[in-house]
């Protein structure tokens, strides 16, 4: 399905894949993070997540805007709060 979408193939897309085992013993945390859902697509921009998804909640066009945005130099980090 990536390469349908033409994600796969991109420069800046890395795709990971749990490696097993399934069940009680799945992996329950990737990069220092919790994972508590597989698949789950999380999209990181300067080893930052920027967006963390998971099975279901994901849309291929979705994904592509977020790439997308991935490239994007704007960044909120130094903007003031708006509280």
């Amino acid at each position: 399905m990536l390469t349908k979408f033409e994600i796969a193939d991109q420069p800046n897309v890395t795709i990971l894949a749990d490696p097993g085992p399934r069940g009680s013993n799945h992996i329950k945390q990737f990069a220092a993070l919790p994972l508590s859902w597989i698949p789950t697509t999380w999209v990181y921009k300067g080893g930052d997540l920027r967006y963390a998804l998971n099975y279901g909640e994901m849309r291929f066009p979705v994904l592509q805007q977020f790439l997308e945005d991935s490239k994007s130099e704007w960044s909120h980090k130094g903007e003031p709060s708006i509280e």
